[in-house]
């Protein structure tokens, strides 16, 4: 009796595992009249920079990384300066005060 009852069992495990799924509806959050568009890669290539704006990316970095090491009085002097003659003297400034 126990013999049947576990072979009927694994029947019913193998019918139902090579019977094909049933559809049954599912929630979705779009509609189902709406089909979403293909997934477009937005990845670019990245534009060549030229020299010029490489140096001043360069000098923009000094000048961030020794303004990070001042004190808040000398930081405010420091970017006066800046804003009156540029980031070059600014950060001639920076590096007078360290």
């Amino acid at each position: 009796m126990v013999e049947a009852d576990v072979a009927r069992r694994l029947q019913g495990v193998i019918v139902s595992a090579m019977a094909k799924p049933v559809a049954t509806p599912t929630v979705s959050s779009a509609p189902a009249t709406i089909k979403q568009p293909p997934a477009v890669s937005t990845a670019r290539r990245p534009a060549k920079t030229s020299p010029k704006l490489a140096r001043a990316r360069k000098l923009q970095g000094r000048y961030l990384g020794t303004m990070r090491r001042l004190k808040p009085a000398e930081r405010a002097r420091v970017k006066k300066v800046t804003h009156e003659k540029g980031v070059a003297a600014g950060l001639k400034l920076a590096l007078s005060l360290r």
